[in-house]
């Protein structure tokens, strides 16, 4: 009797844990690949990335040393991979689109797109965008995005800044 209950708290914690250990592994493998990504990205240029954030299908990158960004972003039907060279930018500024949602009464914004827009220091040329969040494209809620397009928002201006020409 005794060895039927060890047996069957085994099998119940292995069929706990099991999930655990899947998931886990799952997200290891996820951050891997973004990573690689990025640091291909990189070294096409022969550039070394000094910092990263991963979130949803999504990754950036930064090489301090080259003043270059490294944006890579991957779902189902839509693929994106950048190399921004921000010795080439004047600013970098979020971009949220939002729509209204219910009624008037009770009205609340939903945000339907959230981007980093790169303007050129050269007159004309169009902005570069760096999408964070798109509901069209990902099938997931919005997680850390906000936190992280002010995060590199701040990271990318202050790089822009160093190299900007004295007045």
């Amino acid at each position: 009797m005794d060895i039927g209950t060890t047996i069957s708290g085994l099998v119940l914690t292995f069929i706990c844990v099991l999930p655990i250990i899947i998931i886990s592994r799952s997200s290891a493998k996820k951050k891997q690949f973004f990573i690689k990504a990025i640091n291909q990205l990189a070294s096409q240029g022969n550039d070394t990335v000094t910092a990263t954030d991963i979130w949803g299908s999504a990754a950036i990158g930064i090489a301090s040393d080259t003043n270059k960004v490294f944006f890579y972003t991957k779902s189902a039907d839509y693929e994106d991979a950048r190399t921004v060279n921000l010795n080439e930018m004047r600013a970098c500024r979020i971009v949220n689109i939002s729509s209204a949602s219910g009624s008037k009464e009770s009205q609340s914004r939903v945000i339907d797109r959230l981007e980093l827009a790169l303007v050129s220091r050269t007159p004309g040329m169009p902005e570069t965008v760096l999408e964070f969040y798109n509901t069209e494209r990902n099938k997931y809620t919005l997680t850390r995005e906000l936190q992280l397009t002010d995060k590199w928002a701040g990271i990318i201006n202050a790089a822009i800044k160093k190299t900007a020409p004295k007045k």
